[in-house]
């Protein structure tokens, strides 16, 4: 068993190596045929979530040619919904700052909207105007002066739409095969629509400085991009305001990047200079805005079950589930399933769920009927169990609580020690995975509650 651990640890970190000089030779190819490393689908290359770049990382590792070009079609399809993506108009028309981020109804109190990224109220800034990337359809009934809403009026799909912009985009690109691979996808169309609104919004001010909750997502990198070339002297900030995923190379710097990167440790500057490309100049260490100090009992006491925001091969992972416990037999009648946020009205992560309860409850009277003296001293450990691509069980490791990491894909979901040096990664088996911790500040440097935009002092 324990060879076994070790050849899957090997291969994890070989194979993240790998990616990693796989990356910087695809983006030098790129370069070379003139390709948009801001626009570009391809070049947001996210370890998690139905993108193109994310698929194009499972292409590099399995192989499988015929998955890569079904989440390419269905990238281009889904052009089709871009129809009903709208912005809501500003009365704010004085400002020299923007603040582009995300958002949803919970938000906005009062009158206001309290960015949960950036840890800021729009009251108290002046002079700035919020481009909230918003999560629903239904808009908030109070809409602050200085903040625009850009949101979907429906989730409907439009093939009218879709044949009209596909006319238009061959016409404009002299139906050039390579522009449409890296430009005619949902990503890159969608950055360009949310580009044309922030244009409109600020085509009547000087900016001198932008700043995003950064995830180096195509709009991001394109609003980036293109806000330098009409305010040559602004200044583009981004706040990594949350732990990386074990695998960043949505974050290779490219094109539309920012001239300063506030990272939260020690260990993720050096993740950026030594394999992301990252100039020293262009980066500065800080506290994490989004994560706190404050212990939530839930995430460390509890036992619960997290799901992540994207869940692929439920059948497998149910597999993976009923061989650890049948290897670990303890009570599961306090376990509690953890849906994302994001996820509540999806059917898959429904069933999955109920059939996650269903396993619980045979495990439970398994062990009910092995453990006649109620004795089992496993029953009284407290244990979280992660599922996928996540990064929250990496907080609950620093603020003591113990975890479970199952994946399918533990190439791009699992954190190893070649490019976490304080992340001690111990295999169970080939899909379940155990963590220590070794120097928690250089992994994540927690904050105060009221550490957030304004301590920075970047506005």
């Amino acid at each position: 068993m324990r060879l076994h651990n070790s050849k899957t640890k090997i291969y994890i970190e070989k194979s993240q190596i790998y990616l990693i000089k796989k990356t910087k030779f695809f983006f030098q190819d790129l370069k070379k045929k003139n390709i948009n490393l801001a626009k570009s689908s391809f070049c947001y290359l996210s370890s998690y979530g139905n993108t193109l770049g994310a698929a194009l990382l499972n292409f590099w590792i399995k192989k499988n040619f015929f998955n890569l070009l079904f989440f390419v079609l269905k990238n281009i399809l889904s052009i089709s919904s871009l129809k009903y993506l709208k912005s809501t108009k500003v009365k704010y028309t004085t400002f020299n700052k923007l603040i582009v981020t995300w958002g949803r109804k919970e938000d906005f109190k009062n009158g206001k909207f309290i960015d949960s990224f950036l840890n800021i109220n729009s009251g108290h800034i002046r002079n700035a105007l919020f481009v909230v990337i918003y999560s629903g359809s239904v808009l908030p009934r109070q809409i602050p002066a200085n903040v625009a809403i850009v949101y979907f009026s429906s989730n409907k799909k439009n093939i009218l739409y879709f044949i009209k912009s596909l006319i238009f985009f061959l016409k404009k690109n002299n139906w050039s095969y390579t522009k449409f691979i890296h430009y005619f996808s949902y990503n890159t169309q969608y950055a360009e629509i949310v580009l044309f609104f922030v244009k409109d919004l600020i085509n009547k001010n000087e900016i001198k400085k932008i700043i995003m909750p950064y995830e180096s997502q195509i709009y991001q990198n394109l609003i980036f991009s293109e806000i330098k070339i009409n305010f040559p002297k602004c200044q583009t900030v981004g706040v990594v305001n949350a732990m990386l995923p074990a695998l960043p190379l949505n974050f290779f710097y490219r094109n539309g990047s920012p001239d300063m990167l506030y990272l939260s440790s020690k260990d993720q500057y050096e993740i950026f200079v030594k394999h992301l490309c990252w100039p020293k100049k262009k980066l500065s260490i800080t506290d994490s805005i989004r994560l706190k100090k404050t212990i939530n009992k839930n995430s460390t006491k509890k036992k619960l079950i997290y799901f992540p925001i994207e869940l692929f091969e439920v059948k497998k992972l149910k597999k993976i589930f009923l061989i650890y416990f049948k290897e670990n037999v303890f009570y599961c009648n306090k376990f509690q399933i953890k849906n994302h946020p994001q996820r509540t009205n999806s059917q898959n992560h429904r069933s999955f769920e109920n059939e996650l309860k269903k396993i619980l409850l045979e495990q439970n009277n398994f062990a009910q009927k092995i453990d006649r003296n109620n004795n089992f001293e496993k029953n009284n450990v407290k244990l979280n169990f992660y599922i996928g691509c996540t990064t929250s069980f990496i907080e609950n490791l620093v603020k003591g609580g113990k975890i479970i990491h199952m994946t399918l894909n533990p190439v791009l979901d699992c954190y190893s020690s070649k490019l976490w040096k304080n992340i001690l990664i111990k295999p169970v088996s080939a899909n379940i995975f155990k963590y220590r911790i070794l120097s928690k500040n250089n992994i994540i440097r927690l904050s105060h509650n009221s550490f957030g935009l304004k301590t920075l002092r970047v506005l």
